[in-house]
């Protein structure tokens, strides 16, 4: 967001990582550009799917060795 993106959607399961990622959108005041959920990056992405959402680029942590990524 900070090189150009109009819009982010931030997923993740764990209470620490949502607190920080919020904090850290609020420190940078880009919290009008961005999406925080507290999912798994599956069900989040099948959501935003249904609501017609479409994205250019997923950025996806660990794990790797899920099939999930082909």
């Amino acid at each position: 967001m900070s090189r150009g993106a109009e819009h982010a959607v931030f997923m993740d399961m764990g209470d620490e990582p949502i607190r920080c990622i919020k904090e850290n959108l609020r420190n940078t005041k880009l919290e009008s550009q961005a999406e925080v959920m507290k999912t798994d990056v599956i069900s989040g992405l099948r959501q935003l799917n249904q609501k017609g959402e479409q994205f250019d680029i997923v950025f996806m942590d660990p794990p790797y060795a899920e099939v999930f990524l082909e």
